[in-house]
């Protein structure tokens, strides 16, 4: 929606801001542009919103890299209303770009790794030293699941809270901790009954 305003000067949230060929399209990667062409190939006349929601998530970092500064910008503040420095001054800084952006393939990053099953709590996963902790893994993590909230606060804070008094949040909080981690080491194929475990006499150890 911040790019279609933007790049129609204010008169639609729909608009084809990714069509080369239109007046005030936004540039894109050439792997964004490819990802575009492959969808209006399969799905010639798709409409705008269409397109958009065919898009893969990896899209957007890759797109707000490749914006111009000035367009940037504008389209940050409008995306992140909710942020708490969100002007244009601020997102004209690559710094404060940056590290957006990196929050915003950490949680791609993060995604595609539970939606492909994979063992989040690895160490090298969290990119943490070898030797690190179980008390480091899922501090880490809860500490990422708090990066994602955020970010879902700074562009809509309804979609936030709602995320916050979910079941799935609560779930969350009840498998990412210590004891969870270690039910399921003790017992993989009976820990997802979620019954009340306790810790044996002599601990597991810190080390996964």
């Amino acid at each position: 929606m911040a790019a279609s305003r933007y790049s129609s000067q204010g008169r639609s949230v729909s608009s084809p801001w990714y069509d080369q060929q239109v007046a005030g399209c936004l540039k894109t990667t050439s792997k964004g542009a490819k990802q575009i062409d492959e969808i209006l190939e399969k799905s010639p006349g798709l409409s705008p919103d269409g397109v958009i929601a065919s898009l893969s998530f990896g899209f957007w970092p890759s797109f707000l890299r490749g914006l111009a500064k000035k367009d940037r910008a504008h389209i940050l503040v409008a995306t992140f209303a909710y942020h708490p420095h969100s002007k244009v001054s601020h997102w004209s800084y690559q710094e404060n770009v940056s590290k957006l952006i990196d929050t915003l393939v950490m949680i791609q990053n993060l995604r595609n790794a539970v939606a492909h099953l994979e063992p989040i709590w690895k160490p090298h996963r969290l990119k943490l030293r070898s030797t690190a902790s179980l008390r480091d893994v899922v501090q880490t993590l809860q500490h990422r699941h708090e990066q994602i909230i955020e970010t879902m606060n700074w562009c809509c804070p309804a979609s936030a809270l709602a995320a916050q008094h979910g079941y799935a949040n609560r779930a969350f909080k009840h498998l990412c901790s210590e004891r969870a981690v270690e039910a399921f080491m003790q017992s993989p194929f009976h820990a997802g009954d979620l019954v009340q475990w306790d810790r044996p006499a002599r601990a597991l150890g810190d080390q996964l």
